[in-house]
């Protein structure tokens, strides 16, 4: 996975291959028990905006978990929203994300979004609207617009 935070990366140390369901560049998923994870670290030079390749990559994680008999997932993001280069693809992703996300909300998992980088945008729209709980890092940054738009 590209550029994960220090925390991203000690807690993706802690478990051996086998717990990977998916695993791309982009993003992965995995289980421990009755615990699924999900994992999207941005790169650097997009700060984890969505277009086709990301969205895909977030759909087919997130797909499989979708038969294990999790009662809890927690999502581990860090994106600014769609891309502002493929902003109608990030937009459709971003919404086919929150889509599946709210099917296993239906099935009674309890959706856990935490972030220690990048939360904007549609990302940050979604992931409130699903989430059960919500746990911002000391270094989080959450908002609808980019960080630089809300210092200038």
């Amino acid at each position: 996975m590209p550029n994960p935070t220090e925390d991203t990366a000690i807690f993706l140390a802690r478990f051996g291959p086998e717990a990977f369901r998916y695993r791309d560049s982009l993003a992965c998923s995995l289980i421990d028990g009755d615990q699924g994870y999900l994992v999207y670290t941005a790169d650097t030079v997009a700060a984890g905006a969505v277009g086709q390749a990301q969205g895909e990559a977030l759909l087919t994680a997130l797909n499989a978990l979708q038969s294990l008999g999790i009662r809890t997932l927690e999502l581990r993001i860090n994106s600014s929203g769609a891309h502002f280069k493929d902003p109608m693809e990030g937009l459709w992703h971003l919404n086919a994300f929150l889509e599946a996300l709210w099917a296993f909300h239906a099935r009674g998992i309890r959706i856990i979004t935490r972030c220690d980088g990048w939360l904007y945008g549609g990302m940050a729209m979604a992931l409130t609207a699903v989430s059960d709980e919500i746990m911002l890092g000391p270094q989080a940054h959450i908002g609808l617009l980019g960080y630089r738009a809300t210092t200038q």
